[in-house]
């Protein structure tokens, strides 16, 4: 099931619906969607969940946006946010039979993070774990700090230079691999595995048991982990901010 978020249903001229159910909370239609007539420029004013009962093709256009293409399979379910003006066309050989859950209920004041890539200003969620986390990780870095040796950083340094070379060879072969059944591209295979490049600094508390056990062996393989993480701590936030960039996810001018 892929881009769950997009405001979908032709509900213009081209389509046919059916009203099912109409209460106060919810409305439920049954729509035929017919291949390859484009419905008039509309948009939907309430949030709606999509279910499709057949497996087709079907094309987004946006008066501002480059068209968007999707491919639906029988039985994927869609939430769809109240968005924007838009033109859809059921792009694919038969029918495109949809049920469609309109929620009468008022949109919530902030996107659902999972609707993110409808957000034309490209904001992105803030973590913040508080004051608890933050003294967790100062512990955490002392702890570890305390089981290294600093003369074996320098002999250690370039196994944790190939780690991290390992490591972003093994996720860009996995997407590659995956993007023909994924249904993405090549070119999106490889933005993803950019995203993947940063490592959380958990990886140097799972050291610690290993030099409990083996401390001679423990502080060598935490001198190799620090190296890697020390490397993707520093590459991984811009090869980050690069991929949403090129996928159009982030602004080359943003502070954040």
């Amino acid at each position: 099931m892929r881009s769950l978020f997009l405001a979908l249903l032709p509900l213009g001229l081209a389509a046919q619906s059916t009203t099912v159910v109409d209460n106060a909370r919810v409305r439920i239609l049954n729509a035929m969607d017919p291949p390859h007539r484009k419905t008039a420029l509309h948009k939907h004013d309430v949030n709606r969940v999509m279910i499709y009962l057949d497996t087709s093709d079907q094309d987004i256009s946006h008066p501002d946006a480059p068209t968007e293409h999707f491919h639906w399979k029988a039985g994927d379910v869609a939430w769809s946010p109240a968005g924007g003006m838009h033109v859809s066309e059921n792009v694919g050989s038969g029918n495109l039979r949809i049920v469609e859950i309109e929620i009468k209920q008022p949109a919530p004041a902030a996107l659902p993070k999972r609707a993110r890539n409808l957000d034309r200003h490209h904001r992105l969620v803030d973590v913040e774990f508080g004051r608890a986390a933050q003294v967790f990780f100062v512990v955490l870095f002392v702890l570890t700090g305390a089981t290294l040796h600093p003369d074996q950083l320098g002999a250690v340094a370039w196994i944790g230079l190939a780690f991290v070379i390992a490591r972003a060879l093994g996720k860009a072969a996995a997407l590659y691999a995956l993007a023909w059944p994924a249904h993405i591209s090549a070119s999106q295979a490889g933005t993803l595995s950019l995203t993947l490049t940063p490592i959380a600094g958990l990886a140097l508390g799972m050291t610690q048991p290993i030099y409990d056990i083996a401390p001679e062996f423990g502080a060598r393989l935490a001198a190799i982990v620090i190296s890697g993480v020390a490397i993707l701590q520093l590459l991984g936030p811009i090869a980050t901010r690069y991929a949403l960039i090129r996928a159009g996810e982030g602004e080359p001018r943003a502070r954040d």
